[in-house]
Protein backbone atom coordinates (compact mmCIF):
# COMPACT_ATOMS: atom_id res chain seq x y z
CA UNK A 1 0.00 0.00 0.00
CA UNK A 2 1.37 3.29 -0.75
CA UNK A 3 2.31 5.57 2.18
CA UNK A 4 0.29 8.58 1.38
CA UNK A 5 -2.66 5.61 2.01
CA UNK A 6 -2.20 4.71 5.49
CA UNK A 7 -3.86 7.10 7.24
CA UNK A 8 -7.08 5.41 5.26
CA UNK A 9 -6.56 1.76 6.06
CA UNK A 10 -8.82 -0.49 7.59
CA UNK A 11 -8.55 -1.21 11.31
CA UNK A 12 -10.21 -3.73 13.48
CA UNK A 13 -11.74 -0.92 15.78
CA UNK A 14 -13.75 0.54 12.51
CA UNK A 15 -11.46 3.59 12.36
CA UNK A 16 -9.34 4.51 9.72
CA UNK A 17 -5.58 4.13 10.75
CA UNK A 18 -2.06 2.18 10.01
CA UNK A 19 -3.36 -1.17 10.51
CA UNK A 20 0.36 -1.71 11.98
CA UNK A 21 0.00 0.53 14.27
CA UNK A 22 -3.58 -0.33 15.86
CA UNK A 23 -3.43 2.19 19.41
CA UNK A 24 -2.26 4.95 17.38
CA UNK A 25 -4.05 7.94 16.07
CA UNK A 26 -7.08 6.91 14.38
CA UNK A 27 -9.77 8.94 11.94
CA UNK A 28 -13.25 7.97 12.86
CA UNK A 29 -15.58 6.94 10.08
CA UNK A 30 -17.92 9.93 10.95
CA UNK A 31 -14.76 12.73 10.18
CA UNK A 32 -14.39 10.50 7.00
CA UNK A 33 -18.02 11.52 6.19
CA UNK A 34 -17.85 14.95 7.00
CA UNK A 35 -15.09 15.46 5.09
CA UNK A 36 -16.41 13.74 2.40
CA UNK A 37 -19.77 15.84 2.48
CA UNK A 38 -17.38 19.34 2.75
CA UNK A 39 -15.22 18.03 -0.43
CA UNK A 40 -18.72 17.99 -2.23
CA UNK A 41 -20.14 21.51 -1.58
CA UNK A 42 -18.37 23.24 -3.54
CA UNK A 43 -19.00 20.49 -6.92
CA UNK A 44 -22.19 20.59 -6.32
CA UNK A 45 -22.60 24.32 -6.23
CA UNK A 46 -20.92 24.41 -9.16
CA UNK A 47 -23.00 22.25 -10.37
CA UNK A 48 -26.36 23.07 -9.48
CA UNK A 49 -26.46 26.86 -8.79
CA UNK A 50 -27.00 29.84 -10.75
CA UNK A 51 -23.53 31.51 -11.94
CA UNK A 52 -25.12 34.80 -10.56
CA UNK A 53 -24.89 33.56 -7.19
CA UNK A 54 -21.68 31.86 -7.83
CA UNK A 55 -20.25 35.59 -8.35
CA UNK A 56 -21.29 37.22 -5.65
CA UNK A 57 -19.71 34.01 -3.14
CA UNK A 58 -16.73 33.45 -5.37
CA UNK A 59 -13.62 31.74 -3.56
CA UNK A 60 -15.41 31.36 0.01
CA UNK A 61 -17.63 28.20 -1.57
CA UNK A 62 -13.92 26.60 -1.57
CA UNK A 63 -13.62 27.64 2.20
CA UNK A 64 -15.34 24.04 3.22
CA UNK A 65 -12.82 22.17 1.09
CA UNK A 66 -9.88 22.86 4.29
CA UNK A 67 -12.37 20.75 6.76
CA UNK A 68 -11.18 17.59 5.70
CA UNK A 69 -7.38 18.10 5.93
CA UNK A 70 -7.96 20.30 9.44
CA UNK A 71 -9.39 16.84 10.57
CA UNK A 72 -7.04 15.19 9.33
CA UNK A 73 -4.33 17.25 11.28
CA UNK A 74 -6.77 17.13 14.10
CA UNK A 75 -6.83 13.18 14.43
CA UNK A 76 -3.66 11.96 12.70
CA UNK A 77 -1.85 14.37 15.15
CA UNK A 78 0.11 16.70 12.57
CA UNK A 79 0.97 19.57 14.61
CA UNK A 80 1.01 22.99 13.52
CA UNK A 81 -0.89 22.24 10.48
CA UNK A 82 -4.08 23.78 12.29
CA UNK A 83 -3.00 27.27 11.95
CA UNK A 84 -1.47 26.58 8.47
CA UNK A 85 -4.93 25.55 7.74
CA UNK A 86 -6.59 28.52 9.24
CA UNK A 87 -4.27 30.91 7.79
CA UNK A 88 -4.93 29.46 4.47
CA UNK A 89 -9.07 30.34 5.20
CA UNK A 90 -7.85 33.56 5.81
CA UNK A 91 -5.79 34.11 2.44
CA UNK A 92 -9.08 32.51 0.36
CA UNK A 93 -11.45 35.07 2.53
CA UNK A 94 -8.88 38.32 1.04
CA UNK A 95 -8.49 36.83 -2.21
CA UNK A 96 -12.23 36.93 -2.27
CA UNK A 97 -12.39 40.30 -1.43
CA UNK A 98 -9.68 41.79 -3.62
CA UNK A 99 -11.27 40.06 -6.78
CA UNK A 100 -14.60 41.76 -5.52
CA UNK A 101 -12.60 45.02 -5.62
CA UNK A 102 -11.82 45.10 -8.82
CA UNK A 103 -15.13 44.18 -10.70
CA UNK A 104 -16.76 47.18 -12.57
CA UNK A 105 -19.48 47.48 -9.84
CA UNK A 106 -18.11 47.96 -6.56
CA UNK A 107 -18.97 45.71 -3.44
CA UNK A 108 -20.88 46.78 -0.77
CA UNK A 109 -17.94 47.77 1.12
CA UNK A 110 -19.42 47.46 5.05
CA UNK A 111 -21.03 44.10 3.97
CA UNK A 112 -17.87 43.01 2.45
CA UNK A 113 -15.48 43.98 5.10
CA UNK A 114 -18.21 42.74 7.88
CA UNK A 115 -17.92 39.34 6.15
CA UNK A 116 -14.05 39.25 5.73
CA UNK A 117 -13.60 39.99 9.65
CA UNK A 118 -16.25 37.44 10.53
CA UNK A 119 -14.89 35.19 8.27
CA UNK A 120 -10.66 35.54 9.33
CA UNK A 121 -12.32 35.32 13.42
CA UNK A 122 -13.89 31.95 12.64
CA UNK A 123 -10.80 30.70 10.47
CA UNK A 124 -8.23 32.06 13.21
CA UNK A 125 -10.77 30.96 15.91
CA UNK A 126 -10.38 27.22 14.31
CA UNK A 127 -6.64 26.97 14.06
CA UNK A 128 -6.63 27.93 17.88
CA UNK A 129 -8.80 25.20 18.81
CA UNK A 130 -7.18 22.91 16.63
CA UNK A 131 -3.98 23.88 18.58
CA UNK A 132 -6.20 23.14 22.17
CA UNK A 133 -7.00 19.96 21.19
CA UNK A 134 -3.29 18.80 20.06
CA UNK A 135 -2.07 19.93 23.48
CA UNK A 136 -4.46 18.26 25.71
CA UNK A 137 -3.80 15.32 23.56
CA UNK A 138 -0.21 15.60 24.31
CA UNK A 139 -0.75 16.24 28.28
CA UNK A 140 -3.19 13.08 28.48
CA UNK A 141 -0.29 11.01 26.74
CA UNK A 142 2.49 12.55 28.99
CA UNK A 143 0.18 11.87 32.17
CA UNK A 144 -0.29 8.83 31.08
CA UNK A 145 3.05 7.58 31.41
CA UNK A 146 3.97 9.13 34.78
CA UNK A 147 3.46 7.90 37.97
CA UNK A 148 0.73 10.27 40.05
CA UNK A 149 2.85 10.17 43.25
CA UNK A 150 6.07 10.79 42.32
CA UNK A 151 5.93 12.31 38.71
CA UNK A 152 8.31 9.85 37.34
CA UNK A 153 7.64 7.29 34.59
CA UNK A 154 5.48 4.38 35.18
CA UNK A 155 5.56 0.83 34.32
CA UNK A 156 3.76 1.78 31.00
CA UNK A 157 6.44 3.79 30.16
CA UNK A 158 8.92 1.77 31.15
CA UNK A 159 7.85 -1.18 29.08
CA UNK A 160 7.79 0.99 25.70
CA UNK A 161 11.58 1.54 26.73
CA UNK A 162 12.92 -1.81 28.01
CA UNK A 163 11.34 -2.93 24.82
CA UNK A 164 13.42 -0.84 22.91
CA UNK A 165 16.85 -1.51 24.77
CA UNK A 166 16.32 -4.99 24.62
CA UNK A 167 15.99 -5.14 21.15
CA UNK A 168 19.38 -3.09 21.29
CA UNK A 169 20.91 -5.31 23.50
CA UNK A 170 19.80 -8.18 21.27
CA UNK A 171 22.00 -6.78 18.28
CA UNK A 172 25.09 -6.54 20.43
CA UNK A 173 24.46 -3.59 23.04
CA UNK A 174 24.76 -3.79 26.63
CA UNK A 175 21.60 -3.61 29.13
CA UNK A 176 21.70 -3.64 32.59
CA UNK A 177 18.57 -3.90 34.78
CA UNK A 178 18.46 -2.82 38.83
CA UNK A 179 14.88 -3.14 40.50
CA UNK A 180 14.84 -1.67 44.24
CA UNK A 181 12.71 -1.57 47.05
CA UNK A 182 12.82 0.61 50.26
CA UNK A 183 13.63 -1.74 53.60
CA UNK A 184 10.91 -1.62 56.18
CA UNK A 185 8.42 0.34 53.95
CA UNK A 186 5.49 -1.10 55.02
CA UNK A 187 6.32 -1.25 58.78
CA UNK A 188 6.62 2.88 57.75
CA UNK A 189 3.51 3.38 56.04
CA UNK A 190 1.68 1.04 59.65
CA UNK A 191 3.72 3.43 62.22
CA UNK A 192 3.86 6.85 60.52
CA UNK A 193 0.87 6.87 57.83
CA UNK A 194 0.31 7.23 54.33
CA UNK A 195 1.64 10.43 54.49
CA UNK A 196 5.04 9.36 55.72
CA UNK A 197 5.02 7.18 53.27
CA UNK A 198 4.16 9.42 50.07
CA UNK A 199 6.48 11.66 51.36
CA UNK A 200 9.63 8.84 51.23
CA UNK A 201 8.80 7.71 47.82
CA UNK A 202 9.05 11.22 46.40
CA UNK A 203 11.99 11.48 48.02
CA UNK A 204 13.76 8.05 46.92
CA UNK A 205 12.30 8.91 43.09
CA UNK A 206 14.09 11.99 43.08
CA UNK A 207 17.38 10.65 43.92
CA UNK A 208 16.93 7.55 41.51
CA UNK A 209 16.31 10.15 38.58
CA UNK A 210 18.89 12.69 39.58
CA UNK A 211 21.56 9.27 39.89
CA UNK A 212 19.68 8.30 36.37
CA UNK A 213 21.57 9.58 32.57
CA UNK A 214 19.62 11.26 30.21
CA UNK A 215 19.84 8.16 28.25
CA UNK A 216 18.79 5.79 30.66
CA UNK A 217 14.98 5.21 32.51
CA UNK A 218 13.54 4.72 36.09
CA UNK A 219 10.42 3.47 36.50
CA UNK A 220 8.24 3.19 39.51
CA UNK A 221 6.57 -0.23 39.22
CA UNK A 222 4.44 0.17 41.52
CA UNK A 223 4.28 0.05 46.01
CA UNK A 224 7.58 0.85 47.24
CA UNK A 225 9.29 -0.29 43.93
CA UNK A 226 11.63 1.45 41.53
CA UNK A 227 13.30 -0.16 38.22
CA UNK A 228 16.05 1.28 36.20
CA UNK A 229 17.05 0.18 32.57
CA UNK A 230 20.93 1.35 32.34
CA UNK A 231 21.46 0.99 28.56
CA UNK A 232 25.44 0.54 27.93
CA UNK A 233 26.43 -0.69 30.70
CA UNK A 234 27.89 -3.89 32.46
CA UNK A 235 26.79 -5.26 36.06
CA UNK A 236 29.73 -3.16 37.82
CA UNK A 237 28.68 -0.10 36.54
CA UNK A 238 24.74 -1.30 37.51
CA UNK A 239 26.27 -1.48 41.21
CA UNK A 240 28.03 1.52 41.36
CA UNK A 241 24.54 3.29 40.35
CA UNK A 242 23.21 1.88 43.27
CA UNK A 243 25.91 2.54 45.74
CA UNK A 244 25.15 6.16 44.33
CA UNK A 245 21.74 6.07 44.67
CA UNK A 246 22.11 4.94 48.45
CA UNK A 247 24.97 7.18 49.01
CA UNK A 248 22.39 9.92 47.96
CA UNK A 249 19.87 8.76 50.47
CA UNK A 250 22.00 8.47 53.27
CA UNK A 251 22.50 12.59 52.86
CA UNK A 252 18.85 13.23 53.49
CA UNK A 253 17.72 14.16 56.63
CA UNK A 254 14.15 12.59 57.31
CA UNK A 255 12.06 12.43 60.69
CA UNK A 256 11.86 8.50 60.49
CA UNK A 257 15.66 7.60 60.52
CA UNK A 258 17.57 6.75 57.42
CA UNK A 259 16.17 4.75 54.81
CA UNK A 260 17.83 2.12 53.24
CA UNK A 261 17.51 0.13 50.03
CA UNK A 262 17.39 -3.36 48.92
CA UNK A 263 18.29 -3.56 44.65
CA UNK A 264 18.80 -7.04 42.60
CA UNK A 265 20.94 -6.43 39.21
CA UNK A 266 21.16 -8.44 36.06
CA UNK A 267 22.75 -7.68 32.81
CA UNK A 268 21.64 -8.72 29.62
CA UNK A 269 22.80 -11.73 28.36
CA UNK A 270 21.91 -14.21 25.09
CA UNK A 271 20.15 -16.72 26.89
CA UNK A 272 17.43 -14.53 28.15
CA UNK A 273 14.06 -14.98 25.96
CA UNK A 274 12.08 -11.38 26.71
CA UNK A 275 12.29 -8.12 28.86
CA UNK A 276 9.77 -9.88 31.27
CA UNK A 277 12.52 -12.31 32.04
CA UNK A 278 15.18 -10.02 32.32
CA UNK A 279 12.92 -7.90 34.90
CA UNK A 280 12.29 -11.28 36.93
CA UNK A 281 15.64 -12.37 37.01
CA UNK A 282 16.17 -8.62 39.17
CA UNK A 283 13.02 -9.44 40.69
CA UNK A 284 15.23 -12.95 42.04
CA UNK A 285 18.32 -10.92 43.03
CA UNK A 286 15.73 -8.36 44.86
CA UNK A 287 14.26 -10.74 46.81
CA UNK A 288 17.79 -12.15 47.93
CA UNK A 289 19.06 -9.16 49.17
CA UNK A 290 15.87 -8.32 51.38
CA UNK A 291 16.22 -11.70 52.82
CA UNK A 292 19.60 -11.53 53.59
CA UNK A 293 18.83 -8.33 56.18
CA UNK A 294 18.51 -6.02 53.48
CA UNK A 295 20.45 -2.50 52.64
CA UNK A 296 22.33 -4.81 50.23
CA UNK A 297 22.88 -5.17 46.28
CA UNK A 298 22.71 -8.63 44.55
CA UNK A 299 23.91 -9.33 41.40
CA UNK A 300 22.05 -12.03 40.08
CA UNK A 301 24.02 -14.87 38.46
CA UNK A 302 22.19 -18.08 37.35
CA UNK A 303 23.38 -21.64 38.30
CA UNK A 304 22.77 -24.36 36.61
CA UNK A 305 19.14 -25.37 37.42
CA UNK A 306 16.80 -29.19 37.42
CA UNK A 307 16.98 -30.96 33.86
CA UNK A 308 13.15 -30.63 34.00
CA UNK A 309 11.29 -30.50 30.59
CA UNK A 310 9.92 -27.67 29.25
CA UNK A 311 7.44 -27.12 27.55
CA UNK A 312 6.85 -23.92 25.26
CA UNK A 313 3.15 -24.18 24.38
CA UNK A 314 4.02 -21.75 21.40
CA UNK A 315 6.29 -24.20 19.72
CA UNK A 316 3.66 -27.17 20.40
CA UNK A 317 2.67 -29.32 17.04
CA UNK A 318 1.93 -32.49 16.09
CA UNK A 319 0.78 -35.02 18.76
CA UNK A 320 0.81 -32.66 21.73
CA UNK A 321 -1.52 -29.60 19.47
CA UNK A 322 -4.25 -32.41 19.02
CA UNK A 323 -4.52 -32.89 22.49
CA UNK A 324 -5.41 -29.76 23.01
CA UNK A 325 -8.52 -30.15 21.41
CA UNK A 326 -9.67 -33.28 23.59
CA UNK A 327 -11.17 -32.71 26.76
CA UNK A 328 -9.15 -33.44 29.79
CA UNK A 329 -9.38 -37.26 30.59
CA UNK A 330 -12.24 -37.85 33.20
CA UNK A 331 -10.26 -40.95 34.85
CA UNK A 332 -8.29 -38.98 37.73
CA UNK A 333 -5.41 -40.28 40.55
CA UNK A 334 -6.78 -38.51 43.04
CA UNK A 335 -10.76 -37.71 43.80
CA UNK A 336 -12.20 -34.55 42.37
CA UNK A 337 -11.59 -31.89 40.02
CA UNK A 338 -7.96 -30.56 39.29
CA UNK A 339 -7.16 -27.55 41.23
CA UNK A 340 -5.43 -24.48 39.74
CA UNK A 341 -4.10 -21.34 41.53
CA UNK A 342 -4.21 -18.22 39.33
CA UNK A 343 -2.34 -14.79 40.08
CA UNK A 344 -1.97 -12.10 37.75
CA UNK A 345 -2.00 -7.90 38.74
CA UNK A 346 -3.98 -7.38 35.49
CA UNK A 347 -7.72 -7.77 36.89
CA UNK A 348 -8.64 -8.43 32.92
CA UNK A 349 -6.30 -11.05 32.69
CA UNK A 350 -6.66 -13.00 35.64
CA UNK A 351 -10.84 -13.02 34.93
CA UNK A 352 -10.06 -14.28 31.15
CA UNK A 353 -7.67 -17.06 32.49
CA UNK A 354 -9.89 -18.21 35.20
CA UNK A 355 -12.62 -18.43 33.30
CA UNK A 356 -10.47 -20.47 30.35
CA UNK A 357 -9.50 -22.95 33.13
CA UNK A 358 -13.21 -23.44 34.56
CA UNK A 359 -14.12 -24.42 31.18
CA UNK A 360 -11.55 -27.28 30.97
CA UNK A 361 -12.74 -28.07 34.00
CA UNK A 362 -10.88 -27.18 36.86
CA UNK A 363 -11.64 -25.67 40.34
CA UNK A 364 -9.80 -22.29 40.30
CA UNK A 365 -8.86 -20.02 42.56
CA UNK A 366 -7.45 -16.48 42.14
CA UNK A 367 -5.29 -14.02 43.87
CA UNK A 368 -4.87 -10.73 42.38
CA UNK A 369 -1.35 -9.90 42.54
CA UNK A 370 1.44 -12.06 44.57
CA UNK A 371 0.53 -10.56 48.38
CA UNK A 372 -0.03 -13.40 50.33
CA UNK A 373 0.54 -16.02 47.89
CA UNK A 374 2.71 -17.77 50.07
CA UNK A 375 0.60 -17.94 52.80
CA UNK A 376 -2.48 -18.95 50.59
CA UNK A 377 0.01 -22.30 48.96
CA UNK A 378 0.74 -22.90 52.83
CA UNK A 379 -2.89 -22.73 53.72
CA UNK A 380 -3.70 -25.45 50.74
CA UNK A 381 -1.49 -26.61 47.69
CA UNK A 382 -3.27 -26.57 44.32
CA UNK A 383 -2.49 -28.92 41.41
CA UNK A 384 -1.33 -26.58 39.47
CA UNK A 385 -0.05 -22.73 39.67
CA UNK A 386 -0.49 -20.09 37.04
CA UNK A 387 1.42 -16.60 37.46
CA UNK A 388 2.49 -13.70 35.71
CA UNK A 389 6.20 -13.23 35.14
CA UNK A 390 5.95 -9.37 36.38
CA UNK A 391 4.57 -8.31 39.41
CA UNK A 392 4.97 -6.21 42.14
CA UNK A 393 6.15 -7.52 45.18
CA UNK A 394 7.33 -10.67 44.02
CA UNK A 395 7.76 -11.64 40.27
CA UNK A 396 6.83 -15.20 38.71
CA UNK A 397 10.14 -16.08 38.97
CA UNK A 398 10.94 -15.22 42.57
CA UNK A 399 7.56 -16.90 43.14
CA UNK A 400 8.39 -20.18 41.41
CA UNK A 401 11.48 -20.56 43.20
CA UNK A 402 9.90 -19.89 46.53
CA UNK A 403 7.62 -22.49 45.28
CA UNK A 404 9.85 -25.11 44.11
CA UNK A 405 11.65 -25.15 47.88
CA UNK A 406 8.44 -25.18 49.78
CA UNK A 407 6.68 -27.06 48.01
CA UNK A 408 8.56 -29.65 45.76
CA UNK A 409 7.12 -31.25 42.87
CA UNK A 410 4.41 -28.09 42.47
CA UNK A 411 4.33 -27.21 38.45
CA UNK A 412 4.13 -23.57 37.96
CA UNK A 413 3.31 -22.31 34.38
CA UNK A 414 4.11 -18.60 33.10
CA UNK A 415 2.21 -16.11 31.40
CA UNK A 416 3.94 -13.30 29.60
CA UNK A 417 3.27 -10.92 26.75
CA UNK A 418 6.81 -12.45 25.02
CA UNK A 419 7.47 -15.97 24.30
CA UNK A 420 9.79 -17.98 26.29
CA UNK A 421 10.85 -20.75 24.02
CA UNK A 422 14.49 -19.83 23.42
CA UNK A 423 14.84 -18.64 27.82
CA UNK A 424 17.89 -21.14 28.52
CA UNK A 425 17.73 -23.75 31.00
CA UNK A 426 20.01 -22.46 33.57
CA UNK A 427 18.20 -19.50 33.66
CA UNK A 428 14.47 -21.03 34.43
CA UNK A 429 13.29 -21.63 37.84
CA UNK A 430 13.25 -25.67 38.85
CA UNK A 431 9.46 -25.64 39.11
CA UNK A 432 8.50 -24.24 35.88
CA UNK A 433 7.33 -26.59 33.41
CA UNK A 434 5.70 -24.37 30.71
CA UNK A 435 5.46 -21.04 29.36
CA UNK A 436 1.76 -19.67 28.14
CA UNK A 437 2.00 -16.41 25.31
CA UNK A 438 -0.93 -13.63 25.94
CA UNK A 439 -3.54 -13.28 25.58
CA UNK A 440 -3.77 -17.16 26.61
CA UNK A 441 -6.48 -18.95 24.41
CA UNK A 442 -8.29 -21.99 25.35
CA UNK A 443 -6.33 -24.32 23.07
CA UNK A 444 -2.50 -23.14 24.98
CA UNK A 445 -4.45 -23.15 28.33
CA UNK A 446 -5.22 -26.72 27.68
CA UNK A 447 -2.22 -28.16 26.50
CA UNK A 448 0.11 -26.51 29.00
CA UNK A 449 -2.11 -27.46 31.74
CA UNK A 450 -2.39 -31.16 30.57
CA UNK A 451 1.29 -31.50 30.53
CA UNK A 452 2.01 -30.02 33.75
CA UNK A 453 -0.45 -32.51 35.28
CA UNK A 454 1.75 -35.77 33.31
CA UNK A 455 4.38 -35.41 36.40
CA UNK A 456 1.87 -35.91 38.93
CA UNK A 457 -0.09 -38.73 37.36
CA UNK A 458 3.35 -40.48 36.75
CA UNK A 459 3.80 -39.64 40.77
CA UNK A 460 0.38 -41.07 41.74
CA UNK A 461 0.76 -44.45 39.78
CA UNK A 462 4.20 -44.84 41.60
CA UNK A 463 2.70 -44.93 44.87
CA UNK A 464 -0.39 -46.75 44.00
CA UNK A 465 2.27 -49.73 42.83
CA UNK A 466 4.56 -49.18 45.62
Amino acid sequence: MSAWLRPFAGRPDGAFGRPDDPDGPAVPLRALALSAAALALPLAAEAFTPQASLDQVGILLWLPALLPAFLLTYYREWQGASVSIAAGMAVLTLSQVLISSRRTTPPDWPVAIGLVVILMSISMGVGWVGELFHRARRDAQRLALLDPLTGIPNRRHLSAYLEAAYAAAERGGRLTVVLLDIDGFQELNRTQGLAAGDMVLRVVSRIITEQTRQLDLTARLGGDEFLAALTGTTAGDAVAFVDEVRAALARETLPWGDVKLSAGVVAYNRGMASPDALVAEADRGRHEASESGGDRVIVWETGAQGSRTLLAVSALEGDAAGEASDPLPTSRPREGRWRLLVVDEDAGELDAAVGLARRLGFEVEALRGSAGVLDRLRARVPDVVLTDVVMSGMGGFTLADRIAIEHPGLPVLLASCYEHDALSADRRPASVVGFLTKPVDIRELGVALEQALVGIRGRSRSARVG
